[in-house]
């Protein structure tokens, strides 16, 4: 038996088309990572290497191809073997596994894929799923782990996501998602953490935006535009900061997860707490709002040391 992160798009085996970006594919793979630790079944590599047009014509920074980020260790199964267990095994789904309703006299691929109502299921897994996706990524997509250790991240997601009609910003404080947030939003942010932390506390901008759109927050002093060369070398720069500034989006989720920090989101955009240790330092607050930060959160603060490349 086989365990396969099947990722969105059309998938070729060797590489797909029209697939997901890089916090949803890792849903799946991080679920299949940890069935294999509970269940001793061996993964099969998936296919990450994708191509779309999108961030070509958006003109991103990222194209978001995925095709030099990770490489696997033996312990994944990978090309002719790979091949043929998707082609001759049977194929079943992630439930029939779980529900342990598969027969035992026969070989199957299990396939995982979709997100699965975000980290329900791995939401304790932290350290298992962080050790192992430091442990696939490159070396030379790692130097962001220290990066960010004494600044603010913010994560600003444009790119694709769709603008609010006449800037009403009401569907996002429902919960819309796949939105974009207002700009003069994070820069109050911005002002009131540095209020509270200290004045021109270094800031650190994420942004699938070429940069034209991020002026508002990069004229700021002791504030800069950071793209480390790929998705996965942004995202472990993002959860090496101090404090994060969250986008709506499933990257932001990851980086909160993976460096469990605290982390303000636009209200309605906080989807699932994933800090549950210390769940006071995950907060919701509006521009009107950031005037005064819970005592709870500003106390975290203050005393917050990241640990990422532990």
């Amino acid at each position: 038996m086989y365990l396969y992160p099947k990722f969105s798009g059309y998938d070729f085996v060797y590489f797909r088309l029209l697939g997901d970006g890089l916090g949803n594919l890792l849903f799946p793979w991080a679920r299949a990572v940890s069935i294999s630790a509970n269940y001793n079944i061996p993964i099969i590599a998936p296919t990450w290497p994708q191509f779309k047009l999108g961030p070509i014509i958006r003109n991103e920074p990222d194209k978001r191809f995925y095709s030099d980020l990770f490489r696997h260790d033996d312990c994944y199964i990978k090309g002719i073997k790979k091949v043929n267990a998707l082609m001759r095994l049977t194929k079943v789904t992630e439930a029939q596994l779980l529900s342990q309703s598969l027969p035992v006299d026969s070989s199957y691929v299990v396939y995982v894929s979709g997100m699965d109502n975000f980290f329900s299921s791995i939401i304790n897994e932290h350290v298992l799923i962080k050790r192992e996706l430091l442990k696939i990524t490159k070396p030379k997509h790692k130097k962001g782990l220290n990066i960010s250790k004494n600044s603010i991240s913010v994560h600003v997601r444009l790119g694709d996501f769709a603008k609010s009609a006449n800037d009403d910003t009401d569907s996002q404080k429902a919960g819309a998602s796949n939105t974009q947030l207002p700009i003069s939003w994070y820069k109050a942010m911005i002002l009131r953490l540095r209020d509270v932390l200290g004045q021109d506390y270094p800031v650190i901008i994420w942004s699938d935006d070429d940069g034209e759109r991020l002026k508002e927050l990069t004229s700021m002093s002791n504030t800069k535009r950071e793209f480390l060369g790929s998705s996965i070398a942004d995202l472990i720069g993002m959860s090496s900061a101090r404090v994060l500034i969250a986008s709506g989006s499933t990257f932001s989720m990851w980086a909160s997860y993976l460096g469990r920090m605290p982390v303000i989101w636009y209200p309605g955009q906080l989807r699932q707490r994933l800090y549950l240790e210390n769940p006071d330092a995950e907060i919701e607050a509006s521009e009107s709002d950031c005037l005064k930060f819970p005592s709870e959160f500003t106390s975290i603060l203050y005393s917050f040391e990241h640990t990422l490349g532990k």
